[in-house]
């Protein structure tokens, strides 16, 4: 009878973490890629020397900006991970979504970079620092 109690007792804990499994799997995924936007990150603010900063306000405030939003990501991870399950579910698709976000505009970034001086040679800077500021 005990034995009987035990399978039963190990077979339900199973399926209660089979389901709770690919939600674990999930977090820990988007917790992958929310590092690997910081490590992006710091290496872009890292690489990009001073000068180039503070001659172009448009590149030192969009990484600024990205700098806060991994910062409240970070914020909702730590959420995520003490809330009951309808919300949890909840924040951490909008963190999903958030990193994904993240993610395009670090891609992007580098691209912008490179565009930079050819925009200011045209004497188009004013038109460009606004559309990479929207970036």
């Amino acid at each position: 009878m005990r034995e009987a109690e035990e399978r039963m007792a190990s077979r339900n804990f199973v399926v209660i973490e089979g389901g709770g499994t690919d939600k674990a799997a999930r977090e820990r995924r988007i917790e992958t890629r929310l590092e690997r936007v910081s490590r992006a990150l710091d290496r872009l603010t890292v690489s990009l020397p001073a000068a180039l900063l503070a001659e172009h306000a448009s590149m030192r405030r969009v990484l600024e900006e990205l700098a806060i939003k991994l910062s409240a990501l970070q914020w909702a991870v730590r959420i995520a991970k003490h809330s009951q399950e309808g919300v949890r579910e909840k924040v951490w698709a909008n963190i999903d979504e958030s990193v994904g976000a993240m993610e395009k505009s670090l891609e992007i970034l580098p691209r912008l970079q490179a565009l930079e001086p050819e925009a200011e040679a045209a004497g188009a800077s004013r038109g460009f620092r606004s559309r990479w500021h929207a970036c």
